[in-house]
């Protein structure tokens, strides 16, 4: 029910004794409620994709099993094992009503089940062993580099980047990640946890086919994006747009004839583009 849908008493109507008015409160308080109820319905669903963090309010710590309830919004309700609130003296870090913050580790039609543990673990070779399995990403930082790849320290571990998995595209440079925070995948966890591979051009890669599916369903909204010109050809410039590539053809750049795309743009220029239309190749591959 809308706003506009509920029936007002006229005022010239004439006095109704108390039962009237309170029942009349009452279903102004339901139809409110109700009002309340269907605007929540209609909100977009969040996003909780496996890998994501999200923010909800605890509302059951379980005293009969180890589960907690988190309500993620109106449509969702995630699951956390208890062990997950407890700190190392064996005291709740949490309690009902408290906001927390997790990663979704599985998600199917039944269950939604959290851990705030990627990253911040007790127990880091376990939570490296739970990210591979669940393809979570977790935070790294490149504090090296040697002849295949790079050195990056994941939750106080050493990992290996290979040079060909820091970026989706060519490094040239591999100064220009050192130091650098980023978001990686596990690959290979061996050896007790001395062997660990991670790579973020596969992360990169699943974070702009999520983008590119989100834009499709937008394409005819008249979408402005920003980005960075990453590669220059005669016939037109490859926009990185943040993950994924956009073909910015040499007729699309000015209202003015341009001859040549580099006559308009360098690589690394930043730019404002529209988008136009989202392709499907005959491979399969979407391109923008």
């Amino acid at each position: 029910m809308r706003y506009q849908d509920i029936q007002w008493e006229d005022e010239d109507s004439g006095f109704t004794d108390d039962k009237s008015t309170k029942k009349a409160e009452v279903q102004d308080e339901v139809s409110f409620e109700d009002l309340l109820l269907q605007d929540a319905s209609q909100d977009d669903e969040a996003d909780i994709r496996v890998g994501r963090q999200v923010t909800g309010t605890i509302s059951t710590i379980s005293s009969h099993s180890d589960t907690v309830l988190v309500v993620l919004d109106a449509l969702h309700t995630a699951v956390m094992d208890k062990n997950q609130i407890i700190n190392d003296k064996g005291e709740m870090e949490f309690h009902v009503g408290d906001k927390i913050t997790a990663y979704v580790i599985t998600k199917n039609d039944d269950e939604i089940l959290l851990s705030r543990r990627m990253g911040q673990s007790k127990n880091p070779l376990e939570d490296l062993l739970m990210a591979r399995n669940s393809q979570l990403p977790v935070k790294g930082k490149v504090t090296g580099e040697n002849k295949g790849g790079f050195e990056v320290t994941i939750m106080g571990k050493r990992a290996f980047c290979p040079v060909s998995q820091i970026d989706s595209k060519f490094v040239a440079n591999k100064a220009e990640y050192m130091g650098q925070e980023f978001n990686f995948l596990i690959e290979k966890v061996e050896e007790g946890g001395r062997n660990v591979v991670v790579s973020r051009s596969k992360l990169l890669k699943r974070e702009g086919e999520a983008k590119i599916t989100e834009l499709e369903s937008r394409v005819d909204q008249d979408l402005i994006l920003d980005g960075v010109v990453r590669e220059v050809k005669d016939f037109g410039a490859f926009v990185d747009l943040g993950g994924f590539d956009g073909f910015m053809h040499v007729s699309e750049m000015s209202y003015a004839r341009v001859n040549r795309a580099s006559d308009y743009v360098q690589k690394g220029d930043k730019v404002r583009v529209k988008l136009l239309k989202i392709e499907t190749t005959d491979d399969g591959k979407k391109r923008l």
